[in-house]
């Protein structure tokens, strides 16, 4: 079988195991021991997790992707993102269909241009477990019973999952040594770290800069001093907002690529008003050591205006005894219609506007029978529309590959690079939701029953045979399979006159 050959009834869908899926980023967290006897903010009270690295571009606009693609009321993205040199995210399309991605080069750098009631949105959205939907209470918003914190008092919630953390816990992360039990002066002792770039090194201004253009480096281990706890870049590039107020201001601490070495102290404090964002002031989250995906006291609203979706439930239900068909051993959302023309026209202009290396539009898409969209050439780029009429039905004419690619995209947040690349369309065995590399290329024959699985951790995916089998017959009420996707066992036939 040719599995290129056209499908016009495949949906993607987002995946959630009983409402509680991790997040990639809880293992990037290290452990903080209580301990010593606090600093002037005071002491912590027990044990929490730390973010090891300062958020980064990439990070925050996957953060924008979810929650600020049709419109961004709560300013989460600053155009100084976008122009400044110390900026590192861009912003395509306009209200309705943003999209954003890191610069090229910057998507491991600390984000900045944050303000302190962005910084707290994101933890709100951490601890909702990163939710694809629009800004508001369940993704960026709480209040006095749901979410981290309530963003009209600006407090922390008793249960956050996820939160910015106060200056107390910033430095027990930075400075305390369990191994001596107390805090140093310094992340890594009691002596100044080199002004530089490296592992024993620290970035602050020291009459020169300390990292060649654009200056801020890398918030990954290799570029920056390790503190005694695990966590890496506290010392130097961007400071970091916290949680603390000083009169109408917030604390931010760990100095900057800007800043003298005497920033880089313990003792050192930094404020800035809530509502501006600086081109050197970054963050972190904090969370407890296990964190869960709470439940709503008061419903969501809908996940995601362009995709809607529908939960199926009833974990481990029985076999369709006729088939052998259906059962499922989790909970998870599939969409609950077809992916339209609209939808994919999006997917790409995100990813083929300067090139379709992997054939993602086909031609009979524009010239087909029942295709449904439009290929514009443009200054040497392309733009995709749907055609007049036809922007909600089904699309056509797109292979299995195709979709995974789509889902990989969908996985990664809906980036705009105009490319497919690793990011994008493409992944491996441990990024993305497929493995594209053992894809074959675009035509080629492919043996259906050889089809590559899903990557542990895929948030969006083809559906199974059983998963789509049970979302399409199974009654979970009455614990049986009808006949017919439509709750019948008895076929609807439409008369002419419903026509």
């Amino acid at each position: 079988m040719n599995i290129f050959a056209y499908s016009a009834f495949i949906a993607l869908f987002y995946l959630t195991f009983n409402g509680s899926e991790s997040s990639a980023k809880a293992s990037q967290m290290v452990v903080i021991r209580d301990g010593g006897d606090g600093s002037s903010c005071g002491r912590v009270s027990g044990d929490f997790a730390m973010a090891k690295s300062e958020t980064t571009n990439t990070e925050y606009a996957e953060f924008l992707n979810a929650v600020a693609a049709l419109d961004d009321p709560y300013r989460l993205f600053s155009p100084m993102m976008e122009t400044h040199f110390w900026g590192g995210i861009l912003r395509e399309g306009e209200r309705g269909g943003f999209r954003y991605a890191p610069k090229p080069g910057y998507a491991d750098l600390p984000v900045t241009f944050v303000s302190w009631y962005s910084t707290v949105r994101y933890a709100n959205w951490m601890h909702y477990g990163e939710p694809l939907k629009p800004a508001g209470l369940g993704a960026t918003e709480g209040d006095d019973s749901n979410g981290a914190y309530d963003t009209a008092k600006w407090v922390r919630n008793k249960g956050a999952q996820y939160w910015l953390p106060n200056c107390a816990e910033w430095r027990q992360a930075a400075f305390f040594d369990p191994a001596q039990n107390k805090l140093r002066r310094y992340v890594t002792g009691n002596e100044l770290p080199p002004a530089g770039v490296g592992p024993s090194s620290a970035n602050y201004f020291n009459g020169h800069w300390a990292a060649p253009f654009p200056h801020l480096i890398s918030a990954r281990e290799a570029y920056t001093a390790r503190s005694a706890s695990g966590t890496v870049g506290q010392a130097g590039n961007a400071l970091e907002w916290v949680e603390d107020p000083i009169g109408g201001q917030r604390i931010a601490l760990g100095g900057s690529l800007l800043l003298p070495a005497t920033a880089v102290r313990s003792e050192y404090v930094d404020t800035e008003y809530p509502d501006v964002t600086i081109s050197s002031i970054g963050f972190r989250v904090a969370s407890r050591i296990s964190p869960l995906v709470p439940e709503f006291v008061k419903s969501p609203d809908a996940p995601f205006k362009q995709y809607e979706f529908v939960r199926v439930g009833d974990t481990g239900n029985p076999d369709d005894p006729r088939t052998g068909r259906g059962r499922v051993e989790y909970d998870f959302d599939i969409g609950k219609y077809e992916l339209s023309n609209q939808e994919y026209a999006e997917f790409l202009n995100a990813v083929a506007r300067e090139g379709d290396t992997f054939g993602l539009f086909n031609a009979d898409m524009q010239t087909g029978v029942v295709g449904g969209l439009e290929k514009i050439s443009e200054d040497g780029k392309a733009r995709y529309r749907s055609k007049p009429g036809w922007e909600t039905r089904p699309v056509t004419y797109v292979s299995w590959f195709d979709l995974a690619r789509m889902a990989n995209w969908l996985h990664y947040g809906r980036p705009a690079t105009g490319r497919q690349e690793l990011g994008t369309t493409e992944g491996d065995e441990k990024t993305g939701a497929y493995d594209t590399r053992v894809f074959p290329a675009p035509m080629a024959s492919f043996d259906s029953s050889r089809l590559p699985t899903r990557n542990l951790g895929a948030k969006f995916f083809i559906p199974s045979d059983d998963e789509w089998y049970k979302a399409a017959y199974y009654n979970a009420e009455h614990r049986r399979y009808f006949k017919y996707p439509t709750k019948s066992d008895i076929p609807r036939i439409r008369r002419r006159s419903e026509c």
